[in-house]
């Protein structure tokens, strides 16, 4: 029985359907990762890592310029990866450099989260951070989503690796995002809901 965590489960529930299309370069990513699968559409994916798994994939350090002409790509993936990065301004700053005109940037970055070394873990963001930080890099339009659904499902994250087991982590899950539900339901409008509590951002940024 696999589970995942609230922060991955929400995530790919974020992701899903989106269409996209040209070539995209996936910064971090790795071929064996399965949230591509939540994408749509005709695209060539490229992945860009310090270890690369195939030969059309692009062998690359985050923390400097990277070695790709500019408006090559029509669009950028970063998932689970900014957090990692200690000059992630020269992400932002060269994700905008070589994204096409009208291109898009697809940013996820946990914040509710355990500390998870890749092999280091540097930084959490909230939603006006990353906000101003995409804006500062000169991307036209820019939209943050807070990913979660609220203080019990925060809490189910907190508590999902010290479960172990896969049926306790399932239901501290369901019963996390149920009392949420109830709370929406109970007090609309306080601060009990994702955008207080969130798990983690999504960052769609246009060039």
């Amino acid at each position: 029985m696999t589970v995942r965590s609230p922060w991955r489960k929400l995530l790919y529930e974020e992701l899903s359907g989106i269409s996209l299309d040209g070539r995209i370069l996936d910064l971090g990513g790795s071929r064996k990762s399965d949230y591509p699968k939540n994408f749509v559409g005709e695209f060539d994916l490229v992945m860009a890592n310090l270890e690369v798994d195939n030969e059309n994939d692009i062998k690359i350090d985050l923390e400097k310029p990277f070695p790709i002409a500019d408006s090559t790509f029509d669009g950028v993936l970063c998932i689970n990866v900014l957090e990692h990065i200690y000059n992630y301004r020269n992400v932002i700053n060269e994700t905008r450099r070589i994204l096409k005109t009208g291109g898009t940037a697809i940013f996820a970055v946990p914040f509710l989260v355990q500390v998870h070394p890749s092999p280091n873990d540097h930084w959490r963001f909230t939603g006006d951070t990353l906000e101003r930080l995409f804006k500062d890099a000169g991307f036209e339009e820019v939209r943050v989503e807070a990913v979660g659904t609220g203080v019990y499902g925060a809490v189910s994250q907190l508590k999902f690796n010290a479960l172990h087991f896969p049926i306790l982590r399932f239901i501290s899950i369901k019963l996390g995002f149920l009392l949420d539900k109830l709370l929406e339901n109970l007090f609309k409008g306080e601060m009990y809901t994702k955008d207080f509590y969130p798990l983690g951002y999504v960052v769609y940024a246009n060039k």
